[in-house]
């Protein structure tokens, strides 16, 4: 029994070794098979890729003119849609992505109804291109129609890249009163306002090809507000009277926006706690951008001033707390090169403009008109220089104002000395 438990494993291990073999012979052979086949294939594409060339080949050289046919008509069809849709879409696009902002420019009345024009802008085209001499079209895109109130003529312009646009020195009509007295009382009112601008009859040529885009924009950029900053720099009362003036003095108003504006020699009537005390006129007046001095003279009512002293002080109560003077200001009359502008009036006689002014400054200047003429020049400053230091100084008036309470035992007092505590400018 110990032979044949040890002779049976040995026969078992013999099968296996030569099931073993068996199977990696087949699987060899298998192998060897596959890869045949797959030589076979390999060559037998080529063969078939090279068939179809050379039958390609022989078909286009026999067939050669169907094919050049068949591209012409593929080109036909093509070359239509590439020039009459797809380039336009994108100039039409480049023109639409354009800023159009506005650099500077001019809009200077020269007659009631025609105004000097300049204006700076920029174009960027990604690709070289001419511009045709067109016409700019300004109107408001909130009116039921297109109605333009301005229009200027654009020059032949070259861009490549970011260019400037130039209109120089056009002289222009108002072409719809209606529509310009809209914008402008917009632009006078507001912080920004919005330009309209259309051009229908554009041309641009990038080398041989054009196209014909529309140019359609809202341009934003600051307006004049003129509600806010305009400052009295001083006021001299002119006495006796002369050349119909008892009042002379400077402005200075700001313009925010980035367009001188022109509107001729404007009177304003003036106002304090609603009672008109006057007129002063300013003559060729253009608000270039930024703070603008313009003098002016003027008549003061003196006695209308006088005789309603206490409704214009109490009306002035809270301003001259602050040290100032506050008076608000109406268009009455607006000359241009000496004919009447009813655009202008129409919107600047509508509004009212506040101006303030230092009291000490007011009060100085005023002083020194009633001296000045009984005085000879040096004199005359000197005493100048004597009652602004003296309005200067705040703790002397508030010792007034103290005595002014003990003597008159008022409970109005604290107001007054407020009042006394004079301040400086805006």
């Amino acid at each position: 029994m110990a032979v044949q438990t040890s002779t049976e494993p040995a026969a078992s291990g013999a099968l296996d070794d030569g099931a073993s073999h068996s199977r990696r012979g087949s699987e060899a052979a298998n192998d060897q098979i596959t890869k045949q086949h797959t030589r076979a294939s390999e060559r037998s594409i080529r063969q078939t890729v090279k068939n179809a060339q050379t039958s390609s080949t022989k078909s286009f050289k026999t067939n050669w003119k169907w094919w050049a046919l068949g591209l012409l008509i593929f080109l036909a069809i093509l070359l239509p849609i590439l020039f009459k849709v797809i380039l336009p879409a994108i100039v039409q696009l480049i023109v639409n992505q354009q800023p159009l902002p506005v650099l500077g420019g001019d809009f200077l009345f020269q007659t009631p109804d025609t105004m000097l024009v300049n204006l700076n802008s920029s174009f960027t085209s990604p690709l070289p291109a001419s511009i045709e001499p067109f016409t700019l079209q300004l109107y408001n895109r909130d009116s039921p129609t297109f109605s333009p109130w301005l229009s200027m003529r654009l020059p032949k312009t070259s861009i490549n890249g970011k260019t400037q646009i130039h209109v120089i020195d056009q002289i222009q009509n108002i072409t719809n009163g209606t529509e310009f007295v809209k914008w402008f009382g917009r632009f006078v009112d507001q912080e920004e306002v919005t330009l309209d601008v259309r051009a229908e009859n554009t041309s641009i040529h990038l080398g041989v090809l054009e196209s014909r885009p529309v140019l359609d924009k809202s341009i934003t950029m600051k307006g004049l507000n003129l509600h806010r900053g305009i400052r009295l720099d001083h006021a001299q009362l002119v006495l006796p009277m002369a050349n119909g003036v008892n009042l002379k003095g400077a402005l200075t108003i700001p313009n925010k926006s980035p367009i001188s504006f022109g509107i001729g020699d404007y009177t304003l009537d003036v106002f304090a706690g609603g009672i008109n005390i006057g007129h002063i006129t300013i003559v060729d007046t253009v608000l270039h951008p930024g703070n603008n001095t313009k003098s002016f003279t003027g008549v003061l009512d003196l006695a209308g001033l006088t005789a309603n002293l206490g409704p214009i002080l109490k009306s002035q109560a809270q301003s001259l707390a602050d040290g100032m003077l506050e008076v608000t200001v109406t268009g009455k009359e607006c000359y241009i090169n000496g004919q009447r502008s009813m655009y202008v009036e129409q919107v600047l006689n509508h509004r009212s403009l506040i101006i303030r002014g230092s009291v000490a400054t007011v009060l100085v200047d005023v002083v020194g008109g009633l001296i000045a003429p009984q005085m000879n020049a040096n004199q005359g400053a000197s005493l100048i220089d004597a009652i602004s230091t003296v309005f200067s100084n705040k703790t002397l008036m508030g010792n007034i104002a103290g005595y002014w309470n003990k003597t008159r035992k008022r409970s109005e007092g604290a107001p007054v000395e407020r009042i006394l505590k004079l301040g400086g400018y805006v």
